[in-house]
């Protein structure tokens, strides 16, 4: 593995509008992977515990947030997170308890490969990046179908 830059306090800051995915690690001390546009962070925090600070960040909480999702989408499982705005949202690639759930946020990228044995997924960017992700072809495209309808659903409620 290579390592990025190590982050002790504010761990949240670096999850924005550029964050591309939050990826639990398994080596030493560190909890997660912040990949951004700019380079990969690592915290010691947990993704779940990172996505709350950006919450609090936007005055509210996870819980509040995934309350009010399926609210108004009435999805059980794997709910999306609406982080502030309609260019900053994210998705679980698995049950956000799993401890391999990767959070893959709302950037422009598409799907380069795929391998169906490992059900592993290959995300290419507009600027050549490639991340792997452990979710299926399918599970990603319903899950970006899920984060679109609810960005959709809060701009609407935006408005009115």
């Amino acid at each position: 593995m290579e390592w990025g830059h190590i982050v002790e306090h504010c761990d949240s800051v670096w999850i924005n509008e550029k964050t591309r995915v939050l990826k639990p690690v398994f080596t030493g001390d560190y909890q997660t992977e912040i990949v951004t546009e700019s380079g990969s962070y690592f915290s010691k925090k947990s993704c779940l515990e990172l996505l709350q600070l950006v919450c609090l960040r936007y005055f509210s909480d996870y819980e509040g947030r995934i309350k009010a999702a399926r609210h108004y989408l009435k999805y059980d499982r794997k709910t999306p997170v609406y982080l502030g705005d309609a260019n900053f949202s994210c998705f679980p690639t698995r049950s956000p308890k799993h401890p391999e759930c990767m959070w893959i946020f709302n950037q422009e990228y598409s799907i380069y490969a795929y391998d169906l044995a490992n059900k592993k997924t290959v995300l290419l960017y507009a600027d050549a990046a490639t991340i792997e992700v452990n979710a299926s072809r399918h599970t990603l495209e319903k899950q970006l179908n899920r984060t679109i309808m609810m960005v959709y659903r809060a701009r609407n409620l935006e408005r009115s």
